[in-house]
This record gives structure tokens, C-alpha cells and sequence, in this order.
């Protein structure tokens, strides 16, 4: 895939979502809603998991990680919803990227606490070590720099290619195949590269989440007892 040095436009401009009409402000004060609602819970959670020492487990840590995700994602995306928002090149580069990072990152997050149910219930005597402290670091910092580098990697090739069409991206957000339809050179290879990158990144941790839970579920079959079968689904979380 070959880049272009053309020039870029000095901005885009994202025509946005929401319009100055009474059904979009109703639209509006839903997402606000939304919006309060979900910072106020993903926040409420990061401090209760912060403070309480008996949330301080690697099923709530990787669950406070997937908390932040959510915060950040909700802030990139929110303040560009209305219509007419101008963006230089760069902010939408940023956005594109972190964007693609939070996405990417919550993908590969939610396959690791799978993995971490997986580990408490069929094999808790080996939990405090295949969980330790240093493991979980090390797979939180896995997870961010796996969705960083693959993110870095689409959104420098997305904003190095020649703009010549439009600068308006029929979009509230920067996103890659909007701004692939306003480039003048042939994307095809690219996008072709794009759907199997976004293919394989939902398709490795969709196959790690079936599969621990599936050996969780075909372990708690096996179980006689109906009381040992509730214990294990009810497990509390380990500490490190």
C-alpha cells in the first residue's frame, strides 16, 4: 500500500448528528441523559474499586480498566455531535486513533476477564499465580498497547492519503471509511486490509471468551451436585 505526499485539506468539517429541529433536540436531551448517566456510573465504579481493599481482585481490576474505556470513549466522541464542527487534519488523525484504541483495547479486555472466570472456577487452586499482580499488569498493559499500535497504524495511513474531493464527512465523528470516500486515490487494497484487520481483532477474542466459558459451562455439567453447581457460577472474585 503505497502512500501519497499530496496535500490535505486545512480541516474537515462533520456535519454531525444532531440538527437544530425539535426532534433532534429531543434526540439530544436523550443523549445527554445517556451521557450523565453513564459517566456518573462508569466514575462512581472507578472510585468504589479504588477505596474498597476488598475490590482489589483482578476481576474488578480488569473491570475498572474497562470502566476508564468507556469514559474515554464516550468523551472523544459526545462534544463533535453537533453540526457544522470544524477539525484539523490532526484532531481528526487523534480521533481516529483513539477511537480505534478504545475500541480495539475493549475487544481484547473483554477476552481477558473470560480468561479470568475461566482460571476461578475450573482452576482456582492456581489462580493467586496464574492471575498474580504482575500478570494482570502485564495483560492490562497488553491490551492497551495491542489496540495503540494497530490503531497508530490505520489512522497515519488514513490521514497521509490525498483529500482532493469534499472536506464535509457525513459523519458526528472522524471515522476511516468516511474518510476514505473523500480521498482521490484508488483505497480498495487498503480497505480490503482494513475489513480483515477488523475481522481478525473480533474474531480472536470472540474465540477466547466462547471457549472459556464454554469449558466453564461444560465443567459446571460435569458437577453431580446441584449446590456444587451454584457455588461454582456464584464464585466471588480471588484476590492476587
Amino acid at each position: 500500500m503505497e502512500t501519497h505526499n499530496t496535500s490535505s485539506p486545512t480541516e474537515f468539517v462533520l456535519l454531525g448528528l444532531l440538527h437544530h429541529t425539535r426532534a433532534h433536540t429531543f434526540v439530544l436531551a436523550i443523549i445527554l441523559l445517556a451521557l450523565v448517566t453513564a459517566m456518573s456510573g462508569n466514575s462512581l465504579l472507578l472510585i468504589l474499586i479504588q477505596v474498597d481493599s476488598s475490590l482489589h481482585t483482578p476481576m474488578y481490576f480488569f473491570l475498572s480498566q474497562l470502566a476508564f474505556m468507556d469514559i474515554c470513549q464516550t468523551l472523544i466522541e459526545v462534544p463533535k455531535m453537533s453540526p457544522g464542527n470544524p477539525i484539523s487534519p490532526a484532531g481528526c488523525g487523534a480521533q481516529i486513533f483513539l477511537t480505534l484504541t478504545m475500541g480495539g483495547a475493549e475487544c481484547l479486555l473483554l477476552a481477558v476477564m473470560a480468561y479470568d472466570r475461566y482460571v476461578a472456577i475450573c482452576k482456582p487452586l492456581q489462580y493467586p499465580v496464574l492471575l498474580s499482580r504482575r500478570v494482570c499488569l502485564g495483560l492490562a498493559a497488553g491490551v492497551w498497547v495491542g489496540a495503540a499500535a494497530d490503531a497508530l497504524n490505520h489512522s497515519v495511513y488514513t490521514m497521509h492519503l490525498p483529500y482532493c474531493g469534499s472536506k464535509y464527512i457525513d459523519q458526528f465523528t472522524c471515522e476511516i471509511q468516511s474518510l476514505l470516500k473523500l480521498s482521490c486515490s484508488d483505497t480498495s487494497q487498503y480497505e480490503t486490509v482494513l475489513y480483515v484487520t477488523v475481522i481478525v481483532l473480533l474474531l480472536i477474542p470472540s474465540s477466547i471468551t466462547l471457549a472459556s466459558y464454554a469449558r466453564i459451562l461444560s465443567m459446571v455439567l460435569r458437577m453431580k451436585s446441584t449446590k456444587g453447581q451454584q457455588k461454582a457460577l456464584n464464585l466471588p472474585p480471588l484476590s492476587c
